[in-house]
């Protein structure tokens, strides 16, 4: 269970309120405080595509690769929502392209499957093994193909897809 100020810090992450994120970081609010499902502020700040508090929260010495309960990172967040540029963010500071959650998945995969052009292109740049299965034998392609997205299947394929 959070602590109140550690709550406050997951709300404010949420919301993208940098002047808060601040204020309750110099009042001893923890920047790798977890919740009971292991998620963090800056996954938080990944899944709302709050660029510039990712930003904040990585300086303030948030870690880029901590997983959740799941195996879930802020890449994978973020990757999944949709949101570039904090997909891009994530990933200058350090962010594992190729970490895989408890079932297997990957930020590739869950963008494949969600349709984000532009995040599988980014991801495939940064080194993300475009052949990585799950736990179930699911690749990037299977997940795009299930979902019949064109660019991203022929994306994946140019990049060595099988």
């Amino acid at each position: 269970m959070l602590s109140g100020i550690n709550e406050d810090l997951f709300n404010a992450a949420r919301r993208g309120d940098l002047t808060e994120i601040e204020r309750l970081l110099i009042e001893g609010a923890e920047v790798n405080a977890k919740d009971k499902d292991g998620v963090t502020a800056l996954m938080l700040a990944s899944l709302m595509g709050h660029r510039e508090t990712v930003k904040v929260l990585l300086a303030k010495g948030a870690e880029v690769n901590d997983k959740n309960n799941f195996g879930g990172t802020a890449l994978m967040a973020a990757s999944t929502m949709g949101h570039y540029e904090t997909v891009k963010e994530l990933l200058v500071k350090g962010a594992n392209v190729n970490a895989k959650d408890n079932n297997g998945g990957t930020a590739l995969m869950l963008s494949s499957w969600k349709g984000h052009r532009e995040i599988v292109k980014e991801l495939l740049a940064k080194g993300a093994e475009v052949n990585a299965k799950n736990n179930y034998g699911g690749t990037a392609l299977i997940a795009a193909q299930q979902k019949d997205h064109r660019e991203i299947i022929d994306l994946l394929i140019k990049a060595g897809a099988k």
